[in-house]
């Protein structure tokens, strides 16, 4: 199933079940924000321009959930929110593999899942990512569901073990 898990402390909230929390988009999720960008210099030679090192990801996310969901989600940012030092949020991604040219995940993996040969080197599977909340997750109600919208960002990377 594709889902985002969300796990902070004994808390779980998954977001993209069928009927309880389903995705508002036909979009994913997961970006990567802005990174390197082709210029091209006088002689008309391509070069690579922008940062040289891996940038986090985002999620935009916008779910159709019940009441008990997007109770279960407060509850989790209000309890994030009031944790210091700051902790990180486990985000479960099951509903875009990471690929990476590398012989073993850099990343841990979601379990229950198994890490795929793309040839050539490639790897793709489901992560853990650590990510933080970004703004406060939003709430409209829309009869006996509601709508939530919210943004993490990657913090730390995690390093699989």
């Amino acid at each position: 199933m594709k889902l985002i898990t969300l796990v902070f402390r004994s808390r779980t909230v998954q977001l993209g079940v069928p009927g309880l929390s389903g995705f508002n988009t036909g979009r994913y999720p997961r970006e990567r924000l802005q990174g390197q960008q082709f210029g091209r210099a006088a002689t008309g030679t391509l070069y690579k321009e922008g940062p040289f090192y891996e940038l986090p990801h985002i999620w935009t996310i916008d779910v159709t959930a019940t009441p008990e969901i997007i109770d279960a989600l407060d509850t989790m940012h209000e309890d994030w929110l009031q944790t210091t030092p700051l902790q990180y949020v486990e985000l479960q991604d099951t509903i875009q593999r990471f690929k990476e040219k590398a012989a073993t995940p850099t990343r841990p993996i979601v379990p229950g899942t198994t890490v795929q040969d793309e040839g050539g080197g490639m790897i793709s599977y489901f992560p853990i990512f650590n990510v933080i909340f970004t703004d406060t997750p939003s709430f409209a109600k829309e009869g006996a569901s509601r709508s939530l919208s919210m943004q993490l960002e990657e913090g730390i990377k995690r390093v699989a073990a």
